[in-house]
């Protein structure tokens, strides 16, 4: 990629060139099956210790691990490149403004609570983010000893933090000076993304902060930025491989 492409991204990762001769990939060795065998080899993968692993290895996934000429290079996990607008675009300006958004009728069947809402509700005085905040953790935490059902859908959430953000947000509000249209407004990160003060385990039992402080993912980081409150790590498939995901790649 030319030198004027790649300026065209933020963080675009820089080709590295090897002299390495060519090998064919290796015959995938797994055996090939359909219908009522692949369910009965299904619940075997689930069951069987090991049989995962042998069955990952011979499909050749394991193969990168092998190559030298990654030693040296740290993996990325985030969807951190990023494009930027060419010249020519037309670049909006100035922040999200509340008539912009599109908030479903409040008698629609399956309604949640919308940006809009919580907006309004902090702005009339009627509910403040620590409110909210405060009615979530019952529901959300693991570390209690009468779990809600709803507690299923989070990996871990840090009260503490969690209501320091709220109270901060809290008082901007009272002061009359949100930062904006997310100011308070409560939402949950993927397991896959990085968040300084939690283990990221992908939907398995291995956490794979390796024990270390992270640094909080971009996306992330952009929504707390911005007076988003995030109030948990959020469940996954292992590895991000389950049925929905699949599904979802075909789409």
């Amino acid at each position: 990629m030319s030198d004027r492409a790649r300026t065209a991204y933020i963080n675009f990762p820089d080709a590295k060139a090897h002299n390495v001769p060519y090998a064919a990939p290796p015959t995938p060795q797994n055996p090939v099956v359909k219908g009522r065998p692949l369910a009965f080899l299904a619940a075997l993968v689930e069951n069987v210790p090991l049989l995962p692993t042998i069955l990952y290895r011979n499909a050749g996934f394991a193969g990168l691990r092998s190559l030298s000429e990654l030693d040296e290079v740290a993996p990325r996990f985030d969807p951190t490149v990023i494009r930027l607008p060419p010249p020519s675009d037309e670049v909006p300006t100035g922040e999200l403004q509340y008539a912009s958004l599109r908030v479903p009728p409040r008698d629609a069947p399956g309604r949640f609570y919308t940006i809009a809402d919580y907006h309004d509700a902090y702005k009339s005085g009627r509910l403040t983010p620590s409110d909210v905040v405060e009615t979530l953790l019952p529901l959300i935490r693991r570390d209690v000893a009468n779990r809600s059902p709803h507690s299923t859908a989070f990996i871990d959430s840090k009260v503490d933090t969690v209501r320091e953000a709220a109270k901060a947000s809290t008082t901007r509000w009272k002061d009359g000076m949100p930062l904006g249209l997310l100011d308070g407004v409560p939402f949950g990160a993927k397991d896959d993304l990085d968040v300084k003060g939690y283990k990221r385990y992908i939907g398995t039992i291995k956490d794979y902060t390796g024990g270390k402080e992270v640094e909080t993912s971009w996306c992330v980081a952009k929504v707390e930025e911005a007076g988003g409150i995030m109030i948990g790590k959020l469940s996954m498939h292992e590895l991000g491989m389950g049925m929905f995901a699949i599904q979802a790649l075909k789409l």
